[in-house]
């Protein structure tokens, strides 16, 4: 014990007489290579195990005197604090958890910065002898300099449409070397065009260069969905991949088909592990399919964004069938995939002529059935607080009171409950591109101008138009047939 007390001091001693000089001989040396220097050997000295990753997701977490590859704070500190002191990130830093409470991070070495926090904006002090290579913004942040003595943020990345707002613990009047942006005596940072700027900071008549700020167009990261359902899933899912490219999206999308599927079946498939479904998957390399396949394996393949649930058509408008599965897996998938967000897709009434042996249920009357859909599909979002519907189903009864859409297959599918392979499939597939990836995601897209997909030859100008403002409708009234 004693020999590895002197080794340290030793050690220390020896450092010292590295970093000290540099100062007292005038040495210009940069003292965010000396805090680089100092944190490496403390590490050495003291036995500060090095870790691969730490995830973060309870608020006022302190962590010390360590070096990781990359950090994430979670959504799940919300609000809350980060602390981080003498830590040397050499990936990325990830924030998408904080509020006006802060990550403080103090004396510290972070390779790079990426701040995307969904609501409300997220403050990063940056603090003593802290340096941080670079830094993306992806929503609206608030950075601010307190007694600091290293490099500081000297490189930004910030989407043209977010919000920053920059403070120091001096007194500083601010300016920018172009005007394709402007800031305020207070720091606020507004951009006007793309490109780069320099922001200046002057304090007792000195003038020093802050930090260069990049001033980009929003990213649109790849979006991915996973359906947990049968046939009917597959005819949703099936079109999503093509609508997205079209418009300039880049999605994943995938359908776990075990066809007839219940959700009771589902549920005893996900406790047991069974190995009964076909697992297809829409990427650019096209449509692929893995018979044979888990729930589970299905559920680790991806980081989905959406997980959609779906119950078997024929029980789709009797609620005592959700009951009590749909909890059951709403808890195994968030279990499985904590990030995602889960919704349920309406299936549509079957034809009016349907032979389907279901359709006794609902007196072969295909405006019961969608009534009761309807129904039940309300009952089920309330009882399991799943917020988001893909109302297919009304999408499917709003384009059947369109003539020319009615007439396509047999009143839109193709043996009387399955979806018609072009027209039927695409209006499905804009519901959930529609619901999903313009509504949820805030994406700037129109339906109309920018969907340029259409699966069928251009005969009729007016059949896409049509399909579009059935989903449209639908969207907007979910629970409501629309006469188109």
């Amino acid at each position: 014990m004693k020999k590895r007390i002197w080794t340290a001091l030793l050690s220390f001693m020896i450092m010292l007489t590295v970093v000290l000089p540099s100062k007292a001989y005038g040495l210009n040396w940069d003292v965010n290579n000396q805090a680089e220097f100092m944190q490496y050997t403390l590490k050495g000295i003291f036995g500060f195990a090095e870790s691969s990753d730490l995830t973060i997701n309870k608020p006022g977490t302190k962590i010390e005197n360590k070096v990781y590859n990359n950090i994430y704070i979670s959504k799940n500190v919300k609000n809350g604090k980060t602390i981080m002191s003498n830590v040397v990130v050499t990936g990325g830093l990830f924030v998408e958890g904080t509020g006006q409470n802060s990550v403080l991070i103090e004396n510290s070495k972070v390779k790079h910065l990426t701040v995307n926090k969904e609501d409300g904006s997220a403050k990063i002090i940056i603090k003593g002898n802290t340096g941080i290579d670079a830094a993306k913004i992806y929503s609206d942040t608030i950075l601010e300099q307190q007694s600091l003595s290293g490099n500081g943020l000297k490189n930004i990345s910030i989407n043209k449409d977010i919000s920053l707002s920059l403070k120091t613990d001096k007194k500083v009047s601010w300016s920018l070397d172009k005007k394709i942006a402007s800031i305020n005596s207070g720091g606020e940072f507004l951009a006007k065009d793309l490109g780069d700027v320099i922001l200046y900071a002057k304090n007792n008549g000195i003038k020093l260069e802050f930090c260069k700020i990049k001033i980009v167009e929003p990213e649109i990261p790849t979006i991915k969905i996973l359906a947990i359902g049968n046939s009917f899933s597959q005819d949703s899912l099936s079109m999503v991949y093509d609508i997205a490219k079209s418009a300039g999206i880049d999605v994943v999308t995938a359908n776990l088909n075990f066809n007839g599927c219940s959700l009771q079946t589902h549920w005893i498939n996900a406790s047991s592990n069974n190995a009964y479904y076909t697992y297809q998957k829409w990427t650019s390399a096209g449509m692929r399919q893995k018979p044979k396949q888990t729930m589970k394996t299905a559920l680790l393949d991806e980081d989905w964004d959406y997980i959609i649930l779906q119950q078997y058509s024929g029980y789709s408008g009797i609620y005592s069938t959700f009951k009590p599965y749909l909890n059951y897996l709403a808890s195994y998938v968030k279990e499985l995939s904590p990030n995602a967000t889960l919704s349920l897709n309406m299936t549509w009434a079957y034809a009016s002529d349907s032979s389907h042996q279901d359709y006794e249920s609902y007196r072969r009357s295909q405006d019961t059935m969608y009534k009761a859909i309807v129904k039940t599909y309300q009952q089920a979002a309330d009882e399991s607080k799943i917020d988001i519907i893909i109302p297919c189903g009304t999408s499917i009864q709003n384009a059947r009171t369109n003539p020319y859409l009615k007439v396509i297959g047999d009143e839109l599918t193709r043996d009387g409950f399955h979806l018609d392979e072009e027209m039927g499939r695409y209006i499905a597939g804009l519901t959930v591109f529609e619901t999903l990836i313009v509504n949820e995601e805030n994406i700037n897209i129109d339906l109309y101008d920018d969907v340029t997909f259409i699966p069928v030859e251009d005969q009729n100008n007016n059949l896409a138009k049509y399909a579009k403002k059935s989903v449209m409708d639908a969207v907007k009234k979910p629970f409501k047939a629309t006469i188109q």
